[in-house]
């Protein structure tokens, strides 16, 4: 019997530094995907931002630029930076230019660049015909 208690102890004490603080935590993340509505800005567990759009059941639509929205499942949000039952950018009326300073840009949120024409593929037959019988002398 006596064998038993540092046993018992050693349970003990795992129970309370590693089981106890992940059931927590997993009941804390259950609550956040549930209270996640319209207007909340969230991450989701492979680092895309964005602004939940419309919330149905298991589903969110989550818009990461502007006209641009993603379908994806609650279960992949992993933390929201708004505070839930805050004022959203569309309950808060746009600020004007100031007397002080430029006004507020309307653009996307980083400068980009568009991605540069591509060049017509090979016509690979062409160069065949072009190449002799060993391929290596032109005709």
């Amino acid at each position: 019997m006596a064998g038993f208690i540092p046993l018992i102890l050693i349970f003990g004490l795992m129970y309370v530094l590693m089981i106890r603080p992940q059931q927590r935590k997993a009941k804390a993340q259950q609550a956040l995907v549930a209270a996640i509505q319209a207007g909340d800005e969230v991450v989701l567990n492979s680092g895309i931002f964005g602004v939940v759009k419309e919330a149905e059941d298991d589903v969110l639509w989550l818009e990461v630029y502007q006209g641009i929205e993603l379908k994806v499942l609650r279960g992949a949000v992993d933390r929201r930076f708004n505070e839930p039952g805050g004022a959203t950018d569309e309950d808060t009326e746009p600020t004007g230019p100031s007397e002080d300073g430029p006004p507020h840009p309307t653009g996307p949120p980083f400068p980009y660049a568009p991605a540069p024409a591509r060049p017509p593929p090979r016509d690979r037959r062409a160069d065949r015909r072009r190449l002799g019988p060993d391929r290596g002398v032109a005709q």
